[in-house]
Order: structure tokens, then C-alpha cells, then sequence
């Protein structure tokens, strides 16, 4: 297993893109175009959970997005955690999803016939 390297990383117009060997193209990692504040959380959570032929694998393979691979170890956004704080739960996984099950039970008690 292979592990991510800082430096082989490169952002550039809202994508960050992985390039181990300059002689071949750069992977495409995510795209950060309208939250950039989750970009260094997100590379710092890639690289001490993921090898680098566990990611590609989950998102060549198994079609996933970027965001959801990391949520498959527990990743929390910068967004969601600073939504959670401000809503009153913990900024975790725990807390995004009793949030979730709050909004939902508020939306189908809102919708109830």
C-alpha cells in the first residue's frame, strides 16, 4: 500500500489533483470550488486514513465521491463541523448524525398528512 505524499498533491482553480510520478498526468482528487475552507481538512484526513490504491480504488471502482470515501472512516467537513457548533452538536460524527435524524424528524413532523 502506497501512502499519500504532501507534496505530490496540487490545487489550482478549486481542484486539487495527485501526481506521484511527473511523467504522468495528475488524478483528480475533489473539487473545492465554493468551500475552500474544507480543502486542508479534507487532504489532512486523506492522507493519515487512506493509501493511495484504497481512495482510487473506492472512486474508480466503486464510483464513490471524494466526500464520501473520507465519510467512511468518520470525516466531518469544516462546514458541517462549524453547522453542528452553531446548531448545538458536538462537531463529530455523532453529532452530524443525531443532527440529520433531528432535521428529518422535524421535516416529516412539518409534512405529516
Amino acid at each position: 500500500m502506497t501512502k499519500f505524499k504532501r507534496s505530490d498533491f496540487e490545487y489550482s482553480g478549486g481542484y486539487l489533483t495527485y501526481r506521484p510520478d511527473w511523467d504522468l498526468p495528475a488524478r483528480f482528487i475533489a473539487r473545492f470550488k465554493y468551500a475552500r475552507k474544507d480543502k486542508p481538512g479534507f487532504l489532512s484526513f486523506l492522507i493519515k486514513n487512506f493509501s493511495v490504491e484504497e481512495y482510487f480504488s473506492m472512486r474508480d471502482v466503486e464510483k464513490m465521491a471524494p466526500v464520501e470515501i473520507l465519510e467512511t472512516k468518520g470525516y466531518v467537513s469544516k462546514t458541517v463541523k462549524d453547522l453542528l457548533a452553531y446548531s448545538g452538536y458536538s462537531p463529530d460524527r455523532a453529532g452530524y448524525d443525531a443532527y440529520l435524524k433531528a432535521q428529518t424528524e422535524k421535516w416529516l413532523k412539518a409534512h405529516a398528512a
